[in-house]
């Protein structure tokens, strides 16, 4: 799988149930390097798919979260990613 499909899909998920995922949850939801992980969130803000709000109590934390534009191109991802499946043929058994 992809890190940065794995970080996107953790914060769909996230938005979903309303939970809030810190810097460092996100990084290991991506399950690669944490180095990494770090830069593809920075290209994610840069990209304007997600944004971050720090924690009132501990200002060191961030909590990230998709933006609207972002979350909406990850549903229209899954769908489409659904819609394939369910078009396709279902796998044989041998």
């Amino acid at each position: 799988m992809d890190a940065t499909w794995n970080m996107l899909a953790e914060l769909l998920r996230a938005r979903i149930t309303k939970r809030r995922i810190s810097v460092t949850s996100l990084c290991l939801a991506s399950r690669g390097p944490v180095t990494s992980a770090l830069r593809r969130v920075e290209r994610l803000l840069r990209d304007g798919l997600i944004t971050y709000t720090l924690d009132p109590k501990d200002r060191r934390r961030k909590y990230v979260e998709l933006t609207n534009d972002g979350a909406n191109r990850m549903q229209t991802a899954v769908r489409g990613v659904a819609q394939r499946w369910s078009a396709s043929e279902p796998p044989r058994m041998p």
